[in-house]
C-alpha cells in the first residue's frame, strides 16, 4: 500500500507543479474538454475491501435551454468495474463436516475459494462550474453479475463441501460529488452515492462425505437492498 500511496502523491505533486507553471488560474485555461477518462484510486490505497478496479468515461456537453442565457453543463457517463480474488488453501480453519453436508466449527479443515464480479452502467450528470472547482450530481443505472465458489476440505480425510453461487443485480444509483481541476487536462474528484438494487441469487451445494457424492437442491431468492456509500470513489481524471 505504501508503494501505491507514494506513487499517487508523486503524481499529484507533479501535476500540481505543472498547473502552477501553466498559470492555470486564468479562466481561458479552464475551457472544457469533451472527453474524460477516470480511474478509481481507492483500491490502491486499501480503503476498500477486495481488489476492485473501476474506470469510467464521461462525455461533457453544454446545453442552451430555449429562452435562457445561462449555459447548462451536463455529462453522459459510462462505467465498468471488475473484481477478482482467489484464496488458496494455505492455512487451516476451525471446521468439520457432518454426514448431511453441513459444516460445524469444531475441527480443522482447508479452505479455498474464487470470487469474480463484473459490473457495467451508464448515467446522466448535472454540473455546476466554479472556475477550478466543480459540483456535480445525477443518477446511474447499472447491472452486475457475480460468481462465488468456496470449498471446505477436511484436513484429515478426503471429505469436502463445495458451494457455488451466482448473483444478478440491477440497480439505480443517485450520486453527488466535487471535483478540482489540477490542470485543464487533469482533475481529482470524490463522490458519494445512494444505491437501490434488486438482487436475484442462486446457489448450489455439493459434498463428498465418506466417498459418497451428493448434490443438494438449488436454492434461489430475490431481494431488494439499499445502501449509502459515503465515499464511493476517489477518481483521477484525464481530459482529451
Amino acid at each position: 500500500m505504501k508503494k501505491y500511496l507514494l506513487i499517487f502523491v508523486c503524481l499529484f505533486a507533479t501535476l500540481y507543479a505543472q498547473a502552477q507553471t501553466q498559470d492555470s488560474t486564468k479562466k481561458k485555461d479552464m475551457d472544457r474538454l469533451t472527453w474524460e477518462i477516470a480511474y478509481n484510486v481507492l483500491p490502491l490505497l486499501n480503503w476498500n475491501s477486495g481488489n476492485k478496479q473501476s474506470v469510467f468515461f464521461r462525455k461533457n456537453v453544454e446545453k442552451y435551454p430555449k429562452g435562457q442565457l445561462i449555459t447548462k453543463y451536463r455529462a453522459y457517463r459510462l462505467f465498468a468495474l471488475l473484481s477478482f480474488s482467489d484464496v488458496t488453501p494455505d492455512g487451516q480453519t476451525k471446521r468439520i463436516f457432518n454426514g448431511n453436508g453441513t459444516v460445524n466449527s469444531i475441527a480443522t479443515s482447508l479452505y479455498d475459494g474464487t470470487t469474480l464480479t463484473a459490473l457495467i452502467g451508464f448515467g446522466y450528470e448535472y454540473q455546476k462550474l466554479f472556475h477550478k472547482w466543480q459540483f456535480f450530481y445525477g443518477h446511474d443505472l447499472y447491472y452486475s453479475i457475480g460468481y462465488d465458489r468456496t470449498t471446505d476440505k477436511s484436513y484429515q480425510t478426503t471429505d469436502m463441501v463445495t458451494t457455488k453461487s451466482i448473483s444478478h443485480i440491477m440497480g439505480v444509483k443517485g450520486f453527488m460529488g466535487t471535483k478540482y481541476f489540477i490542470t485543464p487536462r487533469w482533475s481529482v474528484s470524490a463522490e458519494t452515492s445512494l444505491n437501490i438494487a434488486g438482487i436475484f441469487f442462486t446457489s448450489k451445494l455439493s459434498s463428498t462425505i465418506n466417498n459418497v457424492y451428493t448434490e443438494a437442491p438449488d436454492l434461489s431468492s430475490f431481494s431488494l437492498s439499499s445502501n449509502l456509500s459515503y465515499l464511493g470513489g476517489v477518481y483521477v481524471s484525464f481530459y482529451f
